[in-house]
This record gives C-alpha cells, structure tokens and sequence, in this order.
C-alpha cells in the first residue's frame, strides 16, 4: 500500500526568513525584502539550482552588500549552518545571474 503524502518543497525564499529571524540582530526590512526578490529571482532562473539555504545565505548576504549593512558571511554562515565559502560562492553566483 503506497501513501499518497505530499512533500514540502523548501525554497529559497522559505530560507531567507528563517535565517533573518535566526540571526543575533534584526534585519532591516529593505534588506529583507531584497534578499526575498533576490531568492525569489533565483528560483525562477535556470542559471541557479542548489540547496535552498546557501541560495537563500548568498542572497541575503548580496543584499546585505548592496545596502552597505555589516553583515558578514561568518554571521551568516554561524546561524545557517554553512561553510563561509558555500555563502561565498552563492553570493557570487547570484551577483553574477540576479543582481540589477
């Protein structure tokens, strides 16, 4: 007998707000909120496919970086549970495909 259960699907914009909320200090809303268009962008775009926490740790690191906000990868990385370099190369894939 098969059970006909759905999956939730994790996305980075799912992410994107557990990480702020996760974080020692408020985030900005503008910051926020970029970093939610950001993650949005690169879940449509075929250029971007991974794990939804580092897409969504790069975006929000991005944003962070586009309204001069102290918010380094080594915060980021602390609080999502990722390497420094994996924020480092998402960021980096995103400014590359995403940033306006």
């Amino acid at each position: 007998m098969e059970l006909e259960l759905p999956i939730p699907v994790s996305l980075p914009v799912d992410w994107v707000a557990r990480i702020c909320s996760d974080l020692p200090f408020d985030i900005a809303p503008d910051i926020r909120q970029r970093a939610l268009e950001l993650a949005e962008q690169a879940t449509e775009s075929a250029e971007i496919n991974g794990r939804p926490d580092g897409i969504a740790a790069g975006a929000l690191y991005l944003a962070g970086r586009e309204s001069d906000t102290r918010l380094t990868q080594a915060m980021i990385s602390e609080t999502v549970d990722l390497h420094t370099k994996t924020i480092r190369l998402w960021f980096q894939h995103i400014e590359k495909h995403m940033a306006e």
